[in-house]
């Protein structure tokens, strides 16, 4: 039950930032802390109830997601399979919430799934894959591969309503996200934060799933294509057990929706990115050359740009630019160790 507990702390708090609320909710959650120091976890959970139906009632979201982590940590203190109670509090709380809350509930919910594989890989490991879930309810009962169909399905059901997130400003999810430096540059958007959370799982390199013959691979020397080219590459997805083909397809979607940014932030750490992942998982020969290339016109494109040329004469550079001139320096001492 330790090893539970540390698991469910582990996903549910990873990401909770210690932001200011406003008036009304700081004084409830002001109680809930000191019930918490008193060791007084009844008490703290009938408080934190009472915020729940107070954010739900004033259609607070942040406030409402919160309410519903605290409640699941106080569930593995009082209840024997708290587990299963909080996957179900889960999927009832999404069943009846509405676009941003059910997409940030999405996500968080594949990520108990993920993180609870994590801690207990052997026990997955050592199942065989059936055609159906051995127990519909109890997710502890399944194989590898219907487990990681059900973290996919709430990944990208976590990013279903793009055009609605992509309207969110991150900086209103300041409260429950404990977002990276420049966050507001770099992934501006709940759509960005919630694909970057998907991409986290996509780009798993999980060897023990069963994979049909002609499993999905990057083969493809054009996926080391500039990013305005990618964006309209086709993506072969008849391998429904291919996280790298998932991965692909949220790139895409990245890419597209910063294609046309003012600034290119965005857009450039995404493609990046994307290149970076492609290159390390490609199977064509010759990925140095196509990589180095692609770099190449990067930093390019990146130079003619005018508010860019001072800080990259003056050796100064930003994120991106260090990336870029940082791969290209080891792609060039291997290519020139090659000959």
């Amino acid at each position: 039950m330790k090893n539970l507990t540390s698991i469910i702390v582990l996903i549910l708090f990873a990401n909770i930032a210690m932001a200011q609320e406003n008036n009304s909710f700081n004084a409830l959650w002001k109680t809930v802390e000191k019930h918490e120091k008193s060791t007084m976890t009844k008490s703290a959970l009938e408080t934190v109830q009472l915020i729940a139906a107070k954010a739900k009632k004033e259609g607070n979201s942040p406030q409402n997601i919160k309410a519903l982590l605290y409640i699941s940590k106080y569930a593995m203190v009082l209840e024997e399979n708290a587990v299963l109670t909080i996957i179900n509090n889960f999927k009832s709380e999404i069943a009846k919430s509405d676009s941003p809350t059910k997409n940030v509930l999405h996500s968080y919910l594949a990520n108990l799934y993920l993180q609870y594989f994590r801690q207990n890989r052997y026990r997955f490991y050592n199942r065989t894959t059936t055609e159906t879930k051995v127990d519909s309810v109890d997710f502890r009962t399944w194989d590898l591969t219907t487990l990681f169909y059900e973290i996919d399905t709430h990944f990208k059901a976590s990013l279903e309503n793009s055009s609605t997130l992509q309207n969110i400003k991150v900086t209103e999810f300041d409260l429950l996200l404990n977002n990276r430096k420049d966050s507001e540059i770099y992934r501006p958007t709940l759509f960005d934060l919630l694909s970057h959370t998907a991409l986290e799982f996509y780009k798993t390199d999980e060897s023990n799933i069963t994979r049909p013959a002609d499993k999905f691979e990057i083969d493809d020397q054009n996926m080391l294509c500039s990013g305005t080219d990618f964006i309209s590459l086709p993506i072969n997805e008849d391998d429904k057990t291919s996280l790298k083909a998932r991965a692909l397809k949220v790139y895409q979607n990245l890419l597209d929706f910063h294609k046309n940014d003012a600034s290119p932030e965005a857009f450039a750490e995404v493609d990046l990115e994307r290149l970076n992942f492609v290159y390390s998982n490609a199977v064509f020969l010759e990925k140095d050359k196509y990589y180095l290339s692609t770099l190449k016109k990067w930093l390019t494109y990146l130079k003619a740009m005018p508010f860019l040329v001072y800080t990259i004469t003056t050796l100064q550079h930003t994120t991106i630019i260090k990336v870029i001139l940082t791969n290209l320096l080891a792609l060039s001492k291997k290519t020139n160790g090659k000959k």
